[in-house]
This record gives structure tokens, C-alpha cells and sequence, in this order.
């Protein structure tokens, strides 16, 4: 018996919060809820793709690499779906990007950005597993950070990024403005059949000066039993500095990360799915 390789990839959102809706063999799917931070929320259900709950044009539609593959929508009343149609072999899929924005900047005000999923959906991308590798990463659900408007959340400089596997692999890592990796961490912790109802990220660069940036990232999920679980990589925000059981990153080095953030960031997300 042949199988059709063309596959769906969709990501659905209803505000700063990713979701995923059913799978079927030639389909993968994601959607999300809701974005949001302190100061700012999008529930993705007003029907316009580029405006945001109360600000118009703040979202610009793109994909991996101008495929037309990738479609998008928003319904009235939402969620978000991001697709992406094709060659399970081909790496690409749909992103959401939004201005430059203070409300970002992490070196100004810590900054906490939340994304979830509709009810009883999950962030995973709902890819099926690698069957000789069940926790290889065949699709990414991402939410990050860009210094400028535009740069896609899978490589380049000046960029935060916490990435979600349709495995339940969580990954965060940071590129500087040299595009190396600044500090990345995988997490396996996550029971690979867990609902991820919500992934947060946390940023405090306010005391960069004192050699001192902190970051936390986790998510919400449900597990098998229905029992809800609140799993923050870090006990307390982690300093990526010098500090007390910090990362051991030189004044130096944080100087020249914020350096690569002039004037805030750009909020994204970004669903990918992943060539053999």
C-alpha cells in the first residue's frame, strides 16, 4: 500500500496561545489561542490575520521560504490556523511576525510572553512520530524573539527562541549578533502523550549593566490522567551572567547581546515542518 507524502501542516491560534487540531496521515496541524504579555494580548478572533485585538497591521503573514504552501487563517471568533501543505520531505511551513515594538524589549522591562492553546488542544505540532526515533523532531512549534522585523525564528543573529516538538521536546536557545549561539538548552522532560496547553518565556535583562540578564521557560500541560502540570525549566529565573550559579556569560558578552537589540524586538511564531 503507497502513501500519499503530501502533508498538511496547521497551526491555529485564538490569541498569543498555540494550539493543534486533528491529524490524520497526510495532515499535520497546530492552532493557537492566544498571544500574550503583560501589556499585550491577541486572541486572534477578530478575522483580520494582520491586526491584533486593538492594534491594526501589527501582524505581517510570511512563510519559511516564500513557499505558497503555507496558507493562513483567522475565523471570527477564532483560532488562528497556520498550514503547512506539501512534501513531508520538504522543510517549510507559515509564520506570523509583528512590528518592532518597545513593549518587547527585554533590556528595558522584563518582558513574559505566554502562547496557548484552544481547549483540550496542545501546542505540539500534531506531526505522527519518527517510527525508528519517536522522540525526533519531525515539526516545531515556535515562539521567540527578533531584533528586527521580518528574520524568520529557525536561524540568524539577534534572536530568542523557544521551540515546542510534535514529540514534546522543548528547546530555547539564544543567537547573538554574530549568529552564534549564545546559550541554548533541550528539555526531555515532557511525557511525550502530555497536552501542552500553554509555553511561556521569560526575559529580564534590566540589570544587564551589573552583569545580570535572567531568563525561565516552561509550559502548562495535561497528562493522560487529565492531571494539569505547571513545569518551569528553572526553580527561579536563571542568570545567564556571572552571578551565583550562573551561566558564567563575560559583562562583555552581555553588553554586545543587547547591543543586537537597539530598539525592542519583534514577537513571532512559526510553525516548521522538518526535512528528513
Amino acid at each position: 500500500m503507497r502513501t500519499n507524502r503530501n502533508c498538511v501542516v496547521v497551526l491555529a491560534l485564538t490569541g498569543l496561545i498555540l494550539a493543534t487540531a486533528a491529524v490524520s496521515i497526510a495532515e499535520v496541524n497546530v492552532k493557537i489561542a492566544q498571544l500574550s504579555t503583560t501589556r499585550f494580548s491577541d486572541t486572534f478572533s477578530k478575522g483580520v490575520l494582520t491586526d491584533s485585538d486593538k492594534i491594526p497591521n501589527f501582524w505581517t503573514v510570511s512563510t519559511y521560504s516564500k513557499e505558497n504552501t503555507s496558507p493562513m487563517s483567522e475565523a471570527i471568533g477564532g483560532p488562528l490556523i497556520l498550514r503547512y501543505i506539501g512534501n513531508l520531505d520538504i522543510q517549510g511551513g507559515p509564520r506570523l511576525y509583528s512590528r518592532v515594538d518597545s513593549e518587547f524589549n527585554f533590556f528595558a522591562h522584563p518582558v513574559s510572553l505566554t502562547l496557548a492553546a484552544p481547549p483540550k488542544g496542545t501546542l505540539a505540532p500534531a506531526r505522527p512520530p519518527d517510527s525508528k526515533d519517536p522522540r525526533k523532531a519531525r515539526a516545531w512549534t515556535f515562539l521567540g524573539l527578533t531584533a528586527t522585523s521580518g528574520p524568520g525564528l529557525t536561524d540568524g543573529p539577534n534572536r530568542v527562541v523557544l521551540q515546542l516538538s510534535n514529540c514534546n521536546v522543548l528547546q530555547f536557545s539564544i543567537k547573538d549578533s554574530n549568529n552564534k549561539i549564545f546559550y541554548t538548552w533541550s528539555d526531555y522532560q515532557l511525557p511525550a502523550n502530555a497536552m501542552v496547553n500553554k509555553m511561556s518565556l521569560y526575559l529580564d535583562g534590566t540589570g544587564e549593566a551589573d552583569d545580570t540578564v535572567v531568563v525561565n521557560f516552561g509550559v502548562e500541560y495535561t497528562n493522560d490522567k487529565g492531571v494539569n502540570f505547571q513545569y518551569n525549566v528553572f526553580e527561579e529565573p536563571f542568570n545567564l551572567g556571572k552571578g551565583d550559579n550562573g551561566s558564567g556569560k563575560t559583562q562583555e558578552e552581555l553588553d554586545a547581546l543587547k547591543a543586537g537589540f537597539p530598539s525592542g524586538a519583534a514577537v513571532q511564531i512559526q510553525l516548521v515542518n522538518c526535512a528528513p
